[in-house]
């Protein structure tokens, strides 16, 4: 048993709602109209400042290689984890973002036949609401798909953490 691999997702997600609060409060001085804009440079810049964070994390506070039933856990692989988990959080946030803009297709959809009725309305809107979790939990599957071979169960873990540590922006 290794303290520092149990201690090391507390401290990398205390950092990274840190390093979120203060990529917030750095945005929060631009003087800008545009939210999309801000909220898109908010999300990438935190998430590359969490992913150094991470690395640095992972060559400083834990050791070289860890053993447990078949997996090797070493500072690469629990590093690559959570980079999986930082870019499934961008594919969700982008799918998301996908289905919920008055630019793209599903939104014009949903407008299209709100026209004709009430009652299309609702079924537009039912039926794109159910096409919009396809493209999340396929991406959360292949996530977790990737870190469940990297270090197991320990690895989806890992994958949540940088999924998560993105949470406070």
């Amino acid at each position: 048993f290794d303290f520092n691999l149990f201690f090391f997702p507390i401290l990398f997600c205390l950092i990274g709602a840190i390093l979120s609060i203060f990529v917030l409060k750095i945005l929060n001085c631009l003087k800008t109209k545009i939210v999309n804009n801000i909220l898109k440079t908010g999300l990438i810049s935190t998430v590359c400042v969490n992913a150094f964070a991470a690395f640095l994390l992972c060559k400083l506070f834990l050791n070289n290689c860890y053993f447990y039933n078949k997996y090797i856990f070493t500072n690469n692989t629990i590093f690559l984890c959570i980079c999986v988990g930082l870019i499934v959080n961008l594919l969700v946030n982008y799918a998301t973002k996908y289905f919920t803009d008055c630019n793209y297709s599903p939104v014009k959809f949903i407008i299209q036949q709100s026209k004709s009725g009430h009652a299309t309305n609702v079924l537009a809107g039912l039926c794109m609401g159910m096409q919009s979790l396809i493209f999340p939990v396929l991406i959360l599957i292949f996530g977790m798909f990737i870190c469940y071979a990297l270090c197991g169960f320990f690895g989806i873990a890992l994958c949540g953490m940088g999924l998560l540590s993105t949470t406070m922006f």
